[in-house]
């Protein structure tokens, strides 16, 4: 009888065994079978498209601080985004043409007057690869190398009027061979300005905004309210006595502000009253009797103006906006 018994368990943990070893057997025959899937086909290495591009465009805006000395400032970078190792030690030779025309239709599109930066106050100081020939220049890449950078030498000194901005721009005239990269321009303006003394991030210390309709203020309006505890604005230079005021939202840090794009205060630099306007929005304007204007003692702007009087009113009353920190 024990015998028997012992004869059973020897068969069962046979059996148990030969399961496991045709299990992980038939384990392996799966996934060697995978492996081969995985590796079929002709490998997808160095093929694609070889692009290239400019990093920073179309536009660059570089504003500063006043200063004294010469400082190097990046402008842009041109790039080939190469499909394989192979492919990036090739050579590549790039045509860029320095384009004021391209200023000159910046300036008509957009109401503004930037000049071509005089070539007095800076002298290029690009990458080696990069060679200039009056307006020309070409950009050469080899042994590896997948960008080039375009740079200047700005002399603060002899930026002497520093309410005039100033711009360069370029435009690529030949890719080299590559193709151009879908979803960038092949033309750039860097604009530079030196900041004027009302620039900065401004943190919002009182304010309300109302929305009216047919003359008559509206009620239960989400977006009326205390402007308080909304993100701070940011005041951005025009020229010597304007900026630009952006990150405007209603009330409750809710969504931006509609019909005041390029809202601009300009302060008079005798009296430090600020007349407000928007380019977006021609009907926004000072409410009267009402105060704005700039103390230079705390840095604060207070400002009380509405748009759209004969239709919708808007109206945004004692904003008051303090210096926090310099623009980055």
């Amino acid at each position: 009888m024990v015998g028997s018994i012992v004869l059973f368990k020897h068969k069962i943990i046979m059996k148990n065994s030969i399961f496991k070893y045709a299990t992980l057997a038939l384990v392996l025959l799966v996934l060697g079978s995978c492996r081969k899937e995985d590796f079929e086909g002709e490998p997808t290495y160095g093929k694609g498209t070889n692009l290239g591009k400019i990093m920073e465009n179309p536009e660059v805006k570089k504003f500063f601080s006043p200063f004294n000395n010469i400082q190097t400032i990046h402008l842009f970078s041109v790039r080939r985004d190469m499909v394989s190792e192979g492919a990036l030690q090739a050579t590549n030779v790039i045509k860029v043409r320095q384009d004021p025309s391209l200023i000159t239709a910046y300036n008509t599109a957009h109401n503004t007057n930037y000049l071509e930066m005089p070539s007095t106050i800076y002298s290029f100081n690009n990458d080696a690869g990069v060679a200039k020939s009056g307006n020309d220049y070409t950009v050469t890449f080899q042994n590896g190398l997948f960008a080039q950078n375009f740079k200047i030498n700005l002399d603060g000194s002899k930026w002497t009027d520093v309410s005039q901005n100033y711009a360069l721009a370029f435009k690529v005239t030949d890719w080299g061979g590559l193709t151009f990269a879908e979803g960038y321009s092949d033309e750039i303006i860097i604009f530079f300005g030196i900041k004027n003394q009302y620039d900065g991030i401004y943190t919002i210390s009182s304010g309300t905004i109302q929305r009216y309709t047919a003359g008559v203020p509206t009620v239960g309006d989400a977006l009326n309210g205390s402007l308080v505890g909304n993100a701070a604005v940011t005041l951005s230079t025009i020229d010597a006595n304007t900026v630009e005021i952006s990150d405007m939202r209603w009330a409750g840090n809710s969504s931006g502000i509609a019909g005041i794009d390029n809202l601009r205060a300009r302060v008079d630099p005798a009296t430090n009253k600020v007349t407000m306007y928007s380019i977006g929005g021609p009907t926004l304007v000072n409410i009267a009797g009402l105060t704005n204007e700039y103390d230079p003692a705390t840095k604060t702007f207070t400002l009380n103006f509405d748009w759209a009087q004969t239709t919708n009113k808007r109206e945004i009353k004692d904003f008051i906006i303090k210096y926090s920190r310099a623009r980055e």
